[in-house]
């Protein structure tokens, strides 16, 4: 294994003062690692001590997720600048929601993007009925974790994650491929204490920002395909 350096709270990378969480191994050309929904920076571990004996490996914690806890995005496209000020000019990985910020990234500023790999990512639902049920299913969704007008009186986040981890994509899993407790980084009761919210709100912004993570892993309205990126089919 090489050494992993993690840089928390590093300084501010944009006149913003925002700066995502990055953990860094190995030397060489670099690799940067874009997680999934509710996932961290940790689900990475195993693939990132590989690739670090031959590579410098970034792992990114997303907007809301992991150490970057109290980094939160606006839209898709501002979480994929984060990422790219986060990782510079590399070849990016991203897997399901960090899939499609990658892809975003990679149509925003091509020239950070040494090679693309996107697993389990789409550009996203093209036909219109289907991406505005998804988009309802995920409010709804949503909605059971922060109701309207009722602060803290939703689903636990704890709870909703094991719940998450039973549904049909993901019941097949080992307890290790399923990886709960680096998940639980993101819940109020997981997280280092600076990133726990105030009582009432209990459960991490991972859910509740709607513009961030509500909708973009499924159902973000672009209409691109791979055909747009002749670049990067290399």
């Amino acid at each position: 294994m090489t050494d992993r350096k993690d840089h928390v709270l590093a300084e501010p990378s944009a006149a913003d003062g925002r700066s995502l969480a990055v953990r860094v191994q190995g030397t060489g050309r670099r690799v940067v690692l874009v997680h999934g929904f509710t996932q961290s920076k940790s689900s990475w571990n195993l693939i990132a001590d590989q690739l670090g004996k031959l590579y410098e490996v970034i792992a990114i914690d997303l907007p809301d997720h992991g150490d970057s806890g109290e980094i939160h995005a606006s839209s898709l496209e501002d979480a994929a600048d984060l990422v790219g000020r986060a990782g510079g000019r590399a070849s990016y990985v991203g897997y399901s929601l960090g899939g499609r910020v990658c892809l975003t990234l990679a149509l925003r500023h091509p020239e950070l993007i040494e090679s693309l790999v996107l697993v389990g990512a789409t550009p996203g639902i093209v036909a219109d009925p289907d991406r505005a049920a998804r988009v309802a299913a995920d409010n709804a969704l949503a909605d059971r974790l922060d109701p309207p007008g009722a602060i803290g009186s939703g689903l636990d986040l704890d709870d909703f994650l094991v719940e998450w981890l039973a549904g049909p994509l993901f019941a097949h899993l080992t307890a290790d491929q399923a990886d709960l407790a680096s998940r639980l980084v993101n819940t109020s009761a997981g997280s280092p204490a600076r990133f726990a919210p105030p009582e009432p709100v209990r459960r991490s912004r991972v859910i509740t920002d709607c513009t961030s993570t509500r909708c973009p892993c499924c159902s973000w309205p672009g209409r691109t395909t791979l055909a747009s990126l002749p670049s990067l089919a290399r």
